[in-house]
């Protein structure tokens, strides 16, 4: 019997421990979330003057982005990228003038200049690097092609992304890239640009053609035979065969040489 009121006695006391530990540690919770509000507090008063400043650049990089974008046509997708535009803590962000130091040049790359007002109206000038990217439609190759190889439909595909510059490096269709022949190998996924590009032969040597004289208001047809191989657009040698005499022409469509005098 008094064994079990022993035990009843320490099962009392330790129901009153916990009891205490959990109104102790009851207590303590707001207190705890008194210290944390203040911590979240200061940090915010010393982050805040960073926070504004940032805030104040972005004000001023989209107008710099707008004016920049104003010489680009309104159906053009166009980016631009600054370098970081330093605005100190206490500065107004007031844009007084914006002008163009430099005008995007071919790799999209310029420089403006931007007059900004600070305390007590006095003014300073800051020079702002920037590069813009414009969205457009680029072509690859599908799979390796070969050198000498005829460009199909099937061979290309198309992807859009943003590039620098005016990018006239890369065909603006795919009418501009079909037919066409392949100056050296390459590889899948190669983004495809006019240097590894070339026309057809349209004109073998030995080929039997149409020469055109014309000029002075006179037209003669006549039949000649390449002794030059020629590209459309290209300068060759024909021969008369008519004549036997040798001429030089421009080599058109259709296996026809023209001869302009």
């Amino acid at each position: 019997m008094k064994s079990s009121c022993q035990l009843s006695a320490i099962s009392y006391q330790r129901k009153a421990g916990i009891g205490e530990q959990g109104s102790d540690n009851h207590g303590r919770t707001p207190l705890n979330l008194f210290f944390f509000c203040c911590l979240l507090i200061a940090i915010c008063c010393l982050l805040c003057p960073d926070f504004a400043s940032a805030l104040d650049r972005s004000v001023v990089e989209a107008r710099l982005a707008r004016f920049v974008k104003q010489l680009y046509g309104e159906d053009d997708d166009v980016r631009v990228r600054f370098n970081p535009v330093t605005i100190s803590q206490n500065e107004k962000t007031k844009i007084k003038n914006i002008s163009f130091v430099e005008m995007p040049d071919a790799n999209g790359a310029g420089i403006c200049s931007l007059e900004l007002e600070q305390n007590g109206g006095r003014t300073r000038s800051v020079q702002v690097p920037f590069k813009v990217f414009t969205k457009r439609k680029i072509f690859m190759m599908r799979h390796p092609g070969k050198q000498g190889d005829i460009i199909r439909k099937g061979d290309i595909s198309a992807k859009e992304i943003h590039l620098t510059g005016r990018n006239s490096e890369y065909p603006a269709t795919a009418e501009d890239i079909i037919g066409r022949v392949l100056k050296r190998d390459i590889a899948a996924n190669t983004v495809i640009t006019r240097q590894v590009l070339e026309d057809q032969i349209a004109l073998q040597r030995g080929d039997l053609v149409n020469i055109v004289v014309e000029g002075r208001g006179l037209l003669v047809r006549t039949k000649g035979k390449a002794i030059d191989k020629g590209r459309i657009g290209d300068t060759v040698r024909v021969k008369n065969v008519t004549s036997g005499r040798e001429v030089m022409g421009k080599v058109a469509s259709g296996g026809t040489v023209v001869i302009q005098f």
